[in-house]
């Protein structure tokens, strides 16, 4: 998950349901409208780390996710994925499903969610030439800190990875 950088509540939500949901790397990206300051996130990888580390021993995941370092958003477009998919709700986009359906088989991805605010119509520009499909989430506008956790349950249920191994 690319995560548009958010104050530290919000974004320790989104670390740690992200990794309870299933997410196995998180990427921190400075985007035009976060609203933190740089000093903010400096010294914090440690204490993400811990949050995702007891998220995921809660949730009985054997991997504990990885949390890079913050990058700018054009870094975070150069994330590599074979599948990289920006949420945002405008007209311009295709539904999440479809996203999906056009990247078949999906072995991997990256998926980009905006901080509070939502990406910038240059932001949304500057993923698309950088070959990011543009995807919504359905007709409801989630809160930056719900729309990671919930598109990465839809994606991992879409693949068929929220089964239990005996089912």
């Amino acid at each position: 998950m690319v995560q548009g950088l958010l104050r530290a509540p919000k974004w320790e939500t989104v670390l740690q349901k992200g990794t309870e949901v299933g997410v196995s790397n998180f990427v921190p990206v400075r985007c035009r409208r976060s609203v933190v300051s740089r000093s903010d996130d400096l010294g914090r990888t440690a204490r993400w780390r811990q949050i995702v580390q007891e998220a995921a021993e809660q949730s009985g995941r054997g991997v504990v996710p990885e949390v890079q370092a913050t990058v700018t958003f054009s870094e975070g477009c150069r994330v590599s994925a074979p599948v990289r998919i920006l949420l945002h709700p405008g007209s311009a986009s295709i539904s999440l499903s479809q996203a999906l359906q056009a990247s078949e088989p999906v072995t991997a991805l990256a998926l980009y969610v905006g901080p509070e605010g939502g990406f910038d119509a240059a932001e949304v520009e500057e993923a698309r030439s950088q070959g990011l499909a543009v995807a919504h989430l359905g007709p409801r506008i989630l809160r930056t800190e719900t729309a990671g956790p919930v598109a990465a349950a839809m994606v991992l249920y879409a693949l068929g990875e929220m089964e239990r191994a005996e089912d």
